[in-house]
């Protein structure tokens, strides 16, 4: 016999983005490490990007909400004046005064990337601090979220400060919405730059550990839903790649060829077949990268994406990084580091201490859901491995909300029927 659905009930999320469970014991976070343990879990395998919140939410690929680093810019456009005067100019010099201008205009993104190549980029990103306006989390890039789905009965925010968890622990979770969404993302930022501190991550793991027992037990009180959403984990950084001095080794003229280099995932598009065939055969013989063009990409990964967000990829291995890379400038790391005690390193180090969002197979790119509702643990396989789209729809499920139709994943967690064949076919209508 098939087991009967779950009850409808109002669902809280706690999301940790950085919550790896090879670091999570039974000493340091006893709450959580027990509730991985012994609740309903349901594992994927993260995307090559950090950005994973939008797919998460959206329950749609890159290809469809565009939250993918960058595309090409419209090559038609001519130089201006200005053009011409800033490529006359050190790229340094460029760079510190974009900064600057990006103090007072935080629209202005990616300062750090020399105008010669950003004037032909087109950035798509959605940066964590940006997302508690409800226009950035109803929907992005042009798609509903879920949280769009369910309007006013529903919210979302985030805290990139522990100091702030016993404050949004007195008005979180809500008492009036059918779904609530509460990101700690400073969990993720203490992991990014203070993994090899064995100390400070006991202290940050016992914090978190308390806030989510003291967010569970507060949810339980107000008959909610308690469900924690890990997007991915992190890998300790052991070394770089110097894509830069790669790239001068190749002896391609610049003006033939765009790139754009996160600390993870470079891109290109070439102006000429000689440009490419020589760039790609430098990064496939190159130690610790991962090349694909942009239809391996979206054969592997289904993204939906064409070639003017990149004709070809390198991804880092886990446990490397690019550096240096387009967030690198000198005077971005001392504004940061002096005024976020969260990431002070950055006064002496200009690299992370660990990252994600790379090639998927390894422990750092597995996300999970997990909840220890007893109604809950019969719906979900065992074993089972799903995909991030299938998040969305699953939320929307559980409080009695079809998705939508532009959501690519099915609902995960619902009655298990005795028939493998018909559970593996349940579909998103």
């Amino acid at each position: 016999m098939s087991a009967a659905p779950p009850t409808q009930a109002p669902v809280s999320v706690l999301n940790v983005p950085g919550l790896d469970r090879r670091r999570m014991d039974a000493e340091t976070m006893p709450f959580l490490d027990s509730l991985v343990r012994s609740g309903s879990i349901v594992e994927w395998d993260g995307h090559p990007t950090t950005e994973i919140w939008p797919t998460l939410v959206t329950g749609a690929n890159p290809g469809q909400h565009w939250i993918w680093h960058c595309k090409l810019a419209d090559q038609g456009k001519a130089k201006c004046f200005k053009d011409r005067l800033l490529e006359k100019l050190p790229d340094r010099l460029v760079a510190t005064g974009q900064i600057l201008r990006h103090f007072v205009d935080r629209e202005f993104d990616m300062p750090c990337i020399p105008h010669r190549r950003r004037r032909h980029l087109e950035f798509h990103r959605l940066k964590f601090n940006a997302r508690s306006k409800p226009e950035q989390y109803r929907n992005v890039g042009g798609v509903d979220t879920l949280f769009g789905a369910l309007g006013d009965k529903a919210e979302y925010g985030v805290t990139g400060q522990f100091e702030d968890l016993d404050k949004m622990l007195g008005e979180w979770p809500r008492e009036s919405t059918s779904l609530d969404w509460l990101e700690v993302h400073c969990y993720d930022i203490a992991v990014h730059y203070n993994v090899h501190k064995d100390e400070v991550m006991k202290q940050r793991g016992r914090e978190l550990d308390d806030f989510a027992k003291a967010y569970h037990d507060k949810c339980k009180k107000l008959g909610r839903r308690f469900i924690l959403v890990a997007d991915h984990g992190q890998e300790p950084v052991a070394d770089s790649v110097n894509l830069e001095k790669l790239l001068k080794r190749t002896g391609v003229d610049p003006a033939e060829f765009v790139h754009f280099t996160a600390q993870g995932v470079a891109k290109f598009w070439f102006r000429t077949k000689e440009a490419r065939e020589k760039i790609e055969q430098a990064l496939r013989a190159s130690e610790h990268l991962n090349v694909l063009d942009w239809k391996e990409l979206n054969e592997r990964f289904d993204f939906e994406l064409d070639e003017e967000w990149g004709e070809l990829y390198a991804i880092a291995d886990s446990g490397y990084v690019f550096f240096p890379h387009d967030f690198h400038h000198l005077l971005a790391h001392l504004h940061l580091g002096l005024t976020n005690p969260a990431m002070r390193s950055r006064l002496w180090s200009f690299n992370v201490a660990a990252y994600h969002g790379q090639m998927p197979g390894h422990p750092a790119e597995r996300g999970f859901m997990v909840s220890d509702d007893p109604e809950l643990e019969a719906c979900v396989a065992a074993d089972e491995l799903v995909r991030i789209v299938d998040v969305a729809p699953t939320l929307l499920s559980l409080v009695g909300k079809k998705a939508m139709p532009h959501m690519k994943g099915r609902v995960v967690m619902e009655a298990v029927s005795d028939d493998a064949d018909a559970q593996n076919e349940t579909a998103v209508a």
